[in-house]
């Protein structure tokens, strides 16, 4: 049965500010295991509140902290720290973890990321976190091989007709599986991009051709299925 959930909207202290998150909790007695939610470049919308519910009711306390934190400017810095792998975002990202490891009724030994594309890219990136037993990126960005050797179990996502993020999936499965790294990796032929939220603004059209940009209902509803027994097994 799935569990009654409860939700908060909070904020924890960062540098000279604070880190707005938003929080799904299962109703009962805890602790239970943690899961961090990583957003798109779109921020942290009602699509990813949805997300962190949803995993909320199998159980798990989900939270989704707004790593952009402003407007434009702020998101051409997130990606430079992407870019280079390190950084105040980074950092920010790290906190929310320590974050959600601290808070009432979460099981600090059984922690997991999840991420939806940029936010794909930082639960590969934090993935060799030694708290965090899984990890779960959706249309994310492979780091370098020496990186993915030393993750956590990874259950991961791609759209086929996403033009220049579906060659991850082989690069992915190919190193996890050399390194002996439990992995469900899967490229879905019929979806592209952002295929399991249901948020994409109208400029994301302009991407259409190359990303394919929409949800999926069909391969939505499999990738869920995935990570909840990719979860149970691991967390």
């Amino acid at each position: 049965m799935p569990h009654e959930v409860t939700t908060s909207e909070t904020s924890f202290d960062f540098d000279d500010g604070t880190v707005a998150t938003y929080f799904a909790k299962p109703v009962g007695i805890g602790p239970f295991p943690g899961l961090m939610v990583f957003h798109e470049a779109f921020g942290l919308n009602d699509d990813i509140r949805r997300i962190a519910n949803r995993f909320a009711s199998n159980g798990y306390v989900a939270a989704a902290p707004d790593l952009i934190g402003g407007g434009f400017g702020c998101l051409v810095k997130v990606f430079g720290d992407l870019s280079r792998g390190d950084g105040p975002a980074f950092d920010k990202a790290r906190a929310s973890i320590d974050f959600l490891a601290d808070h009432d009724g979460v099981d600090e030994g059984r922690l997991g990321l999840v991420g939806f594309c940029m936010g794909g890219d930082f639960a590969l990136a934090l993935g060799i976190d030694d708290r965090i037993r899984v990890t779960a990126p959706n249309y994310g960005k492979a780091p370098g091989d020496a990186h993915l050797e030393k993750l956590c179990p990874v259950v991961a996502s791609y759209g086929q007709k996403d033009r220049i993020f579906r060659n991850n999936a082989a690069q992915l499965e190919t190193v996890l599986n050399a390194a002996g790294i439990d992995n469900d990796v899967k490229l879905y032929p019929d979806a592209g991009h952002s295929y399991i939220n249901t948020y994409a603004p109208w400029y994301s059209a302009i991407m259409g051709p190359v990303m394919a940009v929409g949800y999926h209902h069909d391969e939505a509803e499999d990738t869920w299925s995935r990570m909840l027994a990719f979860f149970k097994k691991h967390v």
